[in-house]
């Protein structure tokens, strides 16, 4: 794991049936890299869109924003129920 990893802040913003991931880097006070997370009804649940860096899922995996959901190529990954309650 990156030993700087500390350095980020991840900001949730939800937009009706979308969670705008950004994530900022505190040591340059700019972005370092943002995702979406779109609901998913059929497993009700919010999985992230597109393909993530491999810094950005670091950082939310550290910071138990998201969780792995299968171990297949690609991987799925599923916000937390911690990230959820973070957005009430």
């Amino acid at each position: 794991m990156n030993e700087d990893i500390n350095i980020y802040t991840v900001k949730l913003k939800k937009i009706e049936r979308v969670i705008d991931i950004t994530i900022i880097n505190n040591n340059h006070k700019s972005m370092a890299d943002f995702c979406y997370a779109l609901f998913e009804p059929h497993i009700n649940k919010y999985y992230l869109f597109g393909i993530p860096t491999k810094l950005s899922i670091e950082i939310l995996l550290h910071h138990n924003i998201i969780e792995q959901m299968n171990k297949e190529l690609p991987p799925a990954f599923v916000l937390t129920n911690c990230a959820l309650i973070s957005l009430l």
